[in-house]
């Protein structure tokens, strides 16, 4: 974290990075550090930190799922398997590295009992990977039956149509040919040949024509095949759903069921959006995107005006019965695009930079700040929320674990072996005379 904001606008410009995407994991970040400073000091409160709960995790999930479903290929093809376990791979030792290696750190030498413990409470520990992890994992399942379905109907009907071309296309020529011999019992010789002549050209010009009408309904049908693969993808996913609720609802508590069964959606449903949705918008005119700026403003406020109802009405953080996990589920969907649309549209300038730069080091910063939250020792002031003297505290708080973090973050980085172990980060072979992050832009 010791680069200047030059260099990492340089590194996102070369990487291809969407700043937008990474403030939002910037403010979702800062967002669980506000959260974490306020619970761990016993000053958590129905209004603020439910406000927080309901936002924070929801959010990773959606732009993680997001993410994945911005890696839609160009062009159908056969599912490869050796490749998706290949990124199946890299995203394990991304998410459960860091969520091992933090666990033999914190709980040396009852490793083995902290592990037991972990697998069966995963909130206990850095939760959110493994739950990512298993997220990311269903959802790869549910990818390979559905592109698979996808290319075989593809793959049909641009067999079918192709021989439909083939037939169109003796059709004419045996017609030509008739026309032909008419015109030559008929007609004069020379008459016969610039007529011939003309006649060929007529063809040639409406097979072009129709070879090319014929590749776009090729092409229209195929792109319908995108339908397929959403319900296949969707089907899939919904078994795994209903298997991990059963599973909650019987008491069985491995791997924790009931986090899958929260945050599940939020993915999914991100997910859907980039691959399916954001395609189909992208291709409208811009004028008329344009045009209806106003409109998806006001929707914005009405879901920022409900989203904040729901937070003063119920609760967000405590799960009593599937009512309530509804209602959860809801204010997070609300909180989800208010947080999305509102950082994509009215965050420019020099706030969207700083919250892209923190956005790059999310994981960094996840397995890391809560450790200093109690550091100031705030349960023990006697502290009320929503007291001057309290937001003081609590920012003195939030600016010392920010300031610890970023040290250890950045002593931590600067072995690659610490670097891979802490935060799971492979990185690439340096060459010699150059540095890390020369190499890396």
């Amino acid at each position: 974290m010791d680069k200047t904001n030059a260099e990492t606008i340089q590194l996102n410009k070369k990487a291809g990075r969407d700043a937008s995407l990474d403030a939002v994991k910037g403010f979702a970040i800062l967002l669980v550090m506000l959260g974490h400073c306020i619970v761990l000091n016993g000053l958590a409160d129905p209004y603020l930190y439910d406000a927080i709960a309901a936002v924070q995790m929801p959010l990773f999930m959606a732009v993680s799922g997001y993410i994945a479903g911005l890696k839609r290929p160009e062009a159908v093809e056969s599912p490869n398997l050796a490749k998706r376990a290949a990124i199946l791979g890299k995203r394990s030792i991304s998410y459960l590295v860091p969520f091992f290696v933090w666990m033999i750190i914190v709980s040396f030498p009852h490793c083995l009992q902290e592990l037991k413990t972990e697998l069966f409470h995963l909130d206990y520990g850095l939760w959110f990977l493994a739950t990512l992890w298993i997220v990311n994992l269903v959802c790869m399942m549910a990818a390979f039956p559905a592109d698979f379905a996808e290319y075989k109907y593809c793959q049909r009907r641009m067999k079918k149509q192709g021989c439909n071309v083939v037939q169109k296309n003796q059709t004419v020529s045996d017609n030509a040919e008739k026309n032909d011999s008419n015109s030559i019992e008929n007609i004069e010789k020379k008459h016969v040949e610039s007529s011939t002549k003309s006649d060929a050209k007529y063809n040639v010009d409406r097979d072009m024509q129709s070879s090319e009408k014929d590749n776009a309904e090729s092409t229209v049908k195929c792109n319908s095949g995108l339908w397929l693969r959403f319900m296949i993808f969707c089907l899939v996913v919904l078994c795994f759903y209903i298997g991990f609720f059963l599973q909650a609802r019987s008491g069985n508590t491995f791997l924790s069921p009931s986090l899958t069964v929260r945050y599940l959606p939020f993915y999914v449903a991100a997910y859907l959006f980039a691959y399916h949705v954001r395609p189909l918008l992208q291709k409208k005119e811009t004028g008329r995107l344009a045009g209806h700026t106003g409109l998806v403003n006001v929707f914005w406020l009405l879901c920022l005006a409900a989203f904040v109802y729901l937070v003063y009405a119920f609760n967000m953080v405590v799960v009593t019965d599937t009512t309530t996990l509804i209602v959860q589920m809801t204010a997070s969907f609300l909180g989800i695009f208010v947080c999305f649309y509102g950082i994509a549209h009215f965050c420019k300038g020099r706030l969207q930079r700083l919250l892209a730069f923190v956005g790059q080091y999310t994981l960094e910063i996840y397995v890391l700040h809560f450790r200093f939250a109690r550091i100031l020792h705030l349960s023990e002031k006697n502290l009320t929320p929503f007291h001057a003297d309290t937001i003081l505290w609590i920012a003195a708080a939030f600016v010392v674990m920010s300031a610890l973090t970023v040290i250890f973050i950045s002593a931590l980085k600067q072995l690659w072996i610490t670097d891979f172990l802490c935060f799971g980060k492979i990185r690439p072979r340096r060459k010699k005379g150059t540095s890390y992050i020369t190499e890396k832009q």
